[in-house]
């Protein structure tokens, strides 16, 4: 979770309806913060003309995150006060299918505006590197996917049940956490929740940024089963039958950066 200069905490965020988000619940589980997500951004500094903001009326938790102290079940659903309006810059994005296979996919996209830099090792001010290194606009870098077993692998990484992992000197940083990834076999849908972040060093070779993501296609059913039921709800992405698709891979980047929301945690603690 990053710090913002202005000492607010912020985690990436995925529209998957027009008043629900999905996030990871390392980001939101705090009561001590009221939740505030901003949709149709795209620089943090700077008033973009189209941002919309919602508190959260309700924050859903998976009931078994973080049993063993590991993270496990790192998923959660932010429901918004009201719904978002339609716009260019403001669009919920579907989930990939049950039937979606991470071993299929070759690289992801995440997006963010986490850190640009990896932070000192040895910084005793890591929330004000944090707050300097933040990016200014969203950001994106493409990213090679691995299995749980290829991530298992890899040193100091370890993934869970439904997890998968990417690595590359690219990646997200603090910041990015809660945010989405796009994998290459489903362009159209969200396939991943970033949940936490590993940097490999290596005195020969540059620092491998190891992103761990929550597997959206095994939390589906929990998902659904979460969805707050109204009587004649109508929806421009559905969360839990996403639809074929023919999307190209540009369109397929701008639906994806206009589902990415800022989710903000303001202090309740005076």
């Amino acid at each position: 979770m990053a710090a913002h200069s202005d000492g607010m905490r912020f985690c990436g965020g995925t529209l998957i309806d027009w008043d629900l988000v999905l996030t990871s619940a390392s980001c939101v589980f705090d009561p001590r913060f009221a939740i505030l997500v901003t949709a149709g951004d795209h620089s943090i500094y700077q008033q973009d003309g189209t941002e919309q903001t919602q508190y959260s009326k309700q924050i859903i938790l998976h009931e078994n995150f973080n049993t063993s102290g590991k993270l496990e079940n790192d998923i959660a659903l932010v429901q918004l006060e009201r719904k978002l309006k339609t716009t260019a810059a403001v669009r919920p994005i579907t989930l990939v299918p049950a039937s979606f296979e991470i071993d299929n996919a070759t690289y992801g996209i995440i997006a963010g505006w986490g850190q640009t830099e990896i932070p000192p090792t040895t910084s005793t001010t890591a929330t004000t590197e944090g707050a300097r290194q933040l990016s200014g606009n969203l950001k994106t870098a493409k990213v090679p996917t691995l299995n749980g077993t290829a991530c298992g692998s890899l040193a100091s990484v370890e993934v869970m049940e439904g997890e998968f992992c990417t690595a590359d000197v690219n990646g997200g940083l603090e910041g990015d956490r809660g945010g989405p990834l796009i994998c290459s076999n489903a362009l159209c849908c969200v396939c991943g929740i970033l949940s936490r972040v590993v940097t490999i060093e290596n005195e020969e070779e540059p620092t491998q940024i190891v992103g761990v993501f929550v597997k959206v296609s095994d939390y589906l059913k929990w998902i659904e089963d979460q969805i707050p039921q109204e009587p004649s709800s109508t929806t421009a992405a559905s969360t839990t039958t996403p639809t074929q698709s023919t999307t190209t891979p540009a369109s397929a980047s701008s639906l994806f950066s206009s589902s990415i929301v800022i989710i903000s945690m303001i202090s309740l603690i005076l």
